[in-house]
């Protein structure tokens, strides 16, 4: 409609305005009228003419097929699925086009399962700069050769645009008469007889239109009447001929009626170059059509320009125009002016109709939705027959393009073989029928193995029975010296320590598979609770008899007087420990506490989880990690430090190798199972299992070590000798090791008032013993004392009266007068002198506990077996 106004102005301009500036005034007008009317640039949105929406309206609101998983069902195999994938075709203005783009576009939608959307156009020029551009992906009857040049610059150089072959039907551009024309041409004054017959005869090609009496028979037409309520448009008038006259006064040339002036620029180049006496007057399609029919209805001659494919064409009986052959060199320099300058000189070019294609829906890829278009468009072959036979029943009124496109799909199966079958994504599985489904998805949750877990319940229930075996142990022999010397409560301590530690390992075995997620948050943060604690409980009770050790011994030697360490005194150092411990953690779980959490590990072709993991997940893992374990880590190298300056010390009485093995084999534990955890946090069976490990070594191997070799000492060994010599050997080497500290004599001071045990003096009390001997010695050996009685045995460990409590390993210690642990001869006094004799006979002047080879072997190997 727009065109046809552009034209109706461009009609008046030329009539109304006769000085050049109001003519070229009122075409500067006309052309931007136009410029907005056109909707054929590369770069178009392209809105739809109204003509177009009314088109495309029975397509938007109906389905063709209105049982179609029974048609795909019917057919000869089951169809690609683009799944719902986007393509847009072009929708331009003739019915051909419109024909095959609904048939192309119903099973493209119906049948392959895409989405269609359509982008108008009015005309097949830059359809391959829109496809290129991307605002439109595929163009059904694209026009080759008319528009070759564009055609070789976007398929074959820039090649962002497909060619997907021919569309089957083929389409031409021409000048044509009635079939009636070699009737009219018998009766003009042409000579002879066998001269008219020839050039009836002749009468579709070019050079019939050279002759005078020819060109007179049409020029002379007077169409006054002929085109009543039509409007002409554009003309074209090469020098040589007047402008035609609807009432043939003045005209000498014949005026060819064309449809739209910027379709036909080869026409004008075709008249200018052979030098032909036509004009060409443009009416619009729908006014060509009927003056071409008016014309035919009259029998009268007219010479009209149209092409093919086209509804009115497939109705009439009519010859085309044949000029020089058409060859490619002779529109090489086709400029498409309409002036006429150019280099065509001859016949339209035989269009080859193209299905036309955007790269990016082209593909080889088996897993893209767009994997069968190709297959399918490639396939598209509507036969000429066909389309003559759906234009007539456009042109007649039978049905619109749409319907007849539609009707065509129903009645016939040709288009059968164009469906592509089915090609299953990888993954995919083709069932009974061709049809590819999506396999149910078996995700693989990754639960902590069933074997794993049975498996470390059977570790966690070992350290459980050692330590109630050992618990139980301890109470039946807690009278026994050593069980005395090794203090009951920090062993009962170390059993209920590892039992709790332990337990964690239980928690950390628990899924999602059992439990629901918030379930497994609290058990989460139950888990580190119990071992944090468990450890704490343990290793404060290591700490705690190393340390005492330590202060009693040297109390004993330092201050030659017995310091009192109550069990309430150790019991606020191991709960001291324990808050610390608490302190850490409950800051944590306030804080940043573990909660479950589900990730995806892998997704199958379809984007549905295949693997996933479940796991105790904290914003920030390494802020309980690092301090918890720095704590750990410094426990225990402070109690390796213990351990150290504990040597000396018989094993019996202090364990100090046992301990010292335990430490170092846990101190490496904590040490690569902390890295070894972060790394495997996020699989949970391996994490569970080297926690399980981490938890069950730790534990285990400190209740072994600490318990076995009590075991082996009560049960199988002579405890006569460690009762009768162990405390002796302890403290005679502390006070002799002190001996030789001191080079100075002092007068020993006049012994003080009852119950004391010597008077400060100046310099170290044991300058002083050293400095006395036959007093001191008589001191030591219990035969006399500053008050002239015998000295009370003090508890070191409760300050009561030791009579189940003997002095072992600083348990009971008086330095006037130092017994032995056996019970059956309490108050014997421990000759010191014999001791030293002794000493010197074995020419050691300062000698060590003899020790054995066998917790440093054990230390090493365990050691290597953690590592």
């Amino acid at each position: 409609m727009v065109n046809s106004l552009s034209s109706v102005i461009m009609g008046l301009a030329q009539i109304l305005f006769r000085t050049p500036f109001k003519f070229y005034l009122a075409l500067f007008l006309v052309f931007g009228l136009r410029v907005r009317g056109q909707t054929s640039g590369e770069n178009c949105p392209c809105p739809c003419a109204d003509y177009q929406d009314k088109k495309l309206l029975p397509y938007s609101q109906s389905t063709c097929f209105s049982d179609i998983e029974k048609l795909r069902a019917s057919l000869p195999v089951y169809p690609a699925d683009g799944n719902q994938a986007k393509i847009r075709f072009q929708f331009l203005t003739w019915s051909s086009q419109w024909i095959s783009s609904f048939i192309v576009g119903i099973i493209t939608k119906e049948i392959l399962n895409f989405k269609l959307e359509w982008v108008c156009a009015s005309s097949g020029n830059n359809a391959n700069a829109r496809i290129s551009n991307g605002h439109a992906d595929a163009c059904i009857e694209f026009w080759y050769e008319t528009y070759y040049a564009q055609a070789l610059e976007y398929i074959s150089q820039k090649q962002t645009v497909v060619d997907l072959g021919d569309l089957g039907y083929p389409a031409r551009a021409g000048v044509y008469i009635p079939t009636y024309t070699s009737e009219l041409y018998l009766s003009l004054p042409l000579g002879s007889d066998s001269f008219k017959a020839y050039v009836s005869r002749g009468s579709m090609y070019y050079e019939a239109f050279t002759l005078p009496e020819v060109v007179a028979l049409y020029a002379s037409q007077n169409d006054t009447e002929v085109i009543q309520g039509l409007t002409q448009g554009y003309s074209f008038t090469p020098p040589w001929c007047n402008p035609w006259n609807s009432t043939g006064f003045g005209n000498n040339c014949i005026d060819i009626k064309g449809e739209k002036e910027y379709y036909d620029t080869e026409l004008h180049q075709i008249i200018f170059n052979l030098k032909l006496n036509m004009t060409v007057s443009y009416w619009g399609i729908s006014g060509m059509e009927t003056y071409t029919q008016r014309k035919i209805k009259r029998r009268e001659p007219v010479v009209f320009k149209y092409w093919i494919p086209e509804p009115f064409m497939s109705v009439l009986d009519y010859h085309r125009i044949l000029f020089p052959e058409y060859s490619q060199e002779c529109h090489l320099n086709n400029t498409r002016a309409l002036t006429g300058s150019g280099s065509v000189d001859c016949d339209f070019p035989g269009v080859s109709l193209k299905k036309l294609s955007s790269k990016r829906i082209v593909t080889d890829d088996v897993n893209s939705d767009y994997f069968g278009f190709k297959s399918f468009m490639r396939r598209v072959d509507i036969p000429e027959t066909e389309m003559d036979k759906l234009l007539q029943e456009v042109k007649n009124g039978t049905y619109n393009e749409y319907e007849a496109a539609c009707n065509w799909l129903k009645d016939s199966t040709a288009w059968w073989n164009w469906i592509p079958e089915q090609t299953c994504k990888i993954g995919e599985v083709k069932e009974v029928g061709g049809a590819c489904m999506i396999p149910s998805l078996s995700q693989d949750f990754n639960y902590i193995s069933t074997g794993v877990r049975y498996f470390t319940i059977f570790l966690a229930s070992i350290v459980f029975i050692l330590a109630v075996i050992f618990a139980t142990w301890t109470f039946v022999h807690s009278a026994t010296p050593i069980i005395l010397a090794s203090q009951p409560l920090a062993l009962y301590q170390m059993c209920f320590g590892a039992v709790i530690s332990t337990s964690s390992t239980i928690f950390s075995g628990m899924d999602d598979r059992e439990y629901s997620p918030s379930m497994l948050g609290t058990t989460c943060n139950l888990s580190i609770w119990l071992w944090g604690l468990g450890f704490a409980i343990t290793y404060t009770g290591m700490l705690t008899k190393l340390w005492k050790v330590q202060y009693l011994l040297n109390s004993a030697v330092n201050k030659l007087k017995v310091s009192q360490l109550t069990n309430a005194t150790t019991a606020l150092i191991m709960i001291a420990g324990i808050l610390v411990e608490g302190l850490v953690l409950g800051i944590w779980s306030i804080v940043d506490g573990f909660k479950w959490k589900r990730t995806c590990l892998e997704t199958d072709a379809f984007g549905r989880c295949a693997k996933s993991t479940g796991f105790c997940h904290s914003d920030n893992t390494l802020s309980i990690l690092v301090p918890l374990f720095s704590l750990h880590l410094l426990s225990m190298a402070y109690a390796l430090v213990l351990c150290f300056k504990s040597r000396n010390i018989p094993s019996v009485l202090s364990e100090t190798a046992w301990i010292t093995t335990a430490m170092i084999g846990n101190f490496q534990i904590c040490f690569m199972g902390g890295f070894l955890l972060y790394t495997l946090r996020e699989d949970p069976t391996f994490f569970h299992l080297i926690f399980s490990f981490f938890v069950v070594l730790s534990d285990g191997s400190v209740i072994s070590l600490i318990f076995f070799p009590k075991f082996y000492a009560i049960h199988f060994q002579n405890q006569g000798d460690f009762k009768k010599t162990a405390t002796m050997k302890v403290i005679g080497d502390r006070i002799l090791e002190a001996q030789k500290n001191y080079t100075e004599q002092k007068r020993l001071s006049a012994v003080g008032s009852r119950g004391d045990s010597a008077r400060e003096i100046q310099s170290s009390p044991l300058g002083n013993f050293a400095s006395n001997g036959s007093k001191y010695r008589k001191y030591l050996q219990g035969n006399v004392t500053p008050s002239n009685r015998p000295l009370r045995r003090r508890s070191m460990i409760n300050g009561s009266n030791s009579q189940r409590d003997p002095a072992i390993g600083a348990s009971s210690i008086n330095m006037a007068t130092v017994t032995t642990a056996d019970n059956s001869d309490l108050g014997k006094k421990v000759d010191f002198r014999k001791y030293n004799r002794e000493r010197k006979k074995d020419g050691n002047d300062n000698p060590t506990l003899p020790k054995s080879d066998t917790p440093q072997q054990i230390s090493l190997l365990w050691s290597f077996i953690i590592w």
